[in-house]
């Protein structure tokens, strides 16, 4: 993302225990409690968009523009 100038906001749910609690208290409201919850999770300019397949469906459709801020939760890839 950042080789193609989007702007995003990294938080590693793995090493940042304050961020893996941020995300769950704010996607648990939205999915439900029995509902597994992966990473990464996204919000495009405040409104939550899903995981990687829900944004790749979006950007496929047309339905979303990856030159605004991007909220990302995810663990970091080694």
């Amino acid at each position: 993302m950042a080789e193609a100038g989007i702007q995003y906001t990294h938080h590693d749910v793995i090493r940042e225990l304050r961020s893996l609690y941020e995300m769950l208290a704010r996607v648990m409201p939205i999915l439900g409690h029995k509902t597994p919850i992966t990473v990464p999770q996204i919000w495009l300019n405040g409104q939550y968009v899903g995981g990687a397949d829900h944004l790749g469906a979006q950007i496929y459709s047309g339905t979303c523009s990856l030159g605004s801020l991007v909220r990302l939760f995810s663990c970091a890839l080694a």
